[in-house]
């Protein structure tokens, strides 16, 4: 069954520094102004990847999921996990189609919802992203990592008050969540919250000694 496979499910994720806007080099702001930070948050996309037994030995996963969709049309997982191999080599739009029939056959599925709001995000369509995010909560509310993918697409839209809910959410169900320590620090540095971001930053190192972006920040400030 579906369910229990998605029991299974590996987390895969693409990572990419945002949401400074391409052109201007900053990020945008719901009253159109821009505001800029030395320190950005880091997008990272977490994605569900049911498994699925190998009986050969495939060349690539596209492949694999292109045949296991084929054979098993009516199956969410095969169109679902194709998916992901379409996201993975950022075919985005092949990727929402094959979400959107997984949908189709699993309609209240989180992980799906996750998966295209991902999609949604990395073709520049927020707001549809920010919508299968929280459709995902619906049927998961403690969803960690759903939370934090919304949070950053509020940060995307300049909604900070909003990212930092989420991110603290995040924080409540998953507290060795680097990421969203991570970013949590960056809102509150961008706030002025100078000695809350140095607390998030601190937590970063105890939990990954090595993260370089909290290193640097605290080196910047001489802490």
């Amino acid at each position: 069954m579906l369910k229990s496979l998605m029991g299974k499910a590996k987390r895969r994720k693409n990572e990419r520094r945002e949401p400074f806007d391409k052109k201007s080099g900053s990020a945008d702001s719901p009253s159109g102004s821009f505001y800029f930070s030395i320190f950005i948050i880091i997008i990272t996309i977490f994605i569900s990847f049911a498994t699925y037994k190998r009986n050969t030995i495939w060349k690539d996963d596209l492949r694999l999921w292109k045949d296991a969709a084929k054979k098993s049309s009516e199956k969410a997982r095969g169109h679902d996990n194709l998916g992901v191999a379409y996201y993975n080599q950022g075919r985005f739009d092949e990727a929402i189609k094959e979400f959107l029939i997984a949908l189709r056959l699993k309609p209240d599925v989180a992980e799906i919802h996750n998966n295209l709001g991902n999609a949604y995000y990395n073709k520049g369509q927020v707001d549809e992203a920010i919508q299968e995010f929280l459709v995902a909560l619906r049927p998961k509310p403690n969803y960690s990592e759903a939370h934090y993918n919304l949070a950053n697409a509020y940060y995307h839209q300049g909604r900070l008050d909003d990212a930092v809910q989420e991110y603290l959410t995040a924080l409540r169900l998953k507290p060795d969540f680097v990421l969203a320590r991570y970013n949590l620090g960056v809102i509150y540095y961008d706030r002025g919250q100078r000695e809350e971001a140095i607390k998030e930053f601190k937590m970063v190192l105890k939990l990954q000694p090595d993260f370089t972006p909290a290193q640097q920040f605290l080196k910047s400030i001489g802490k």
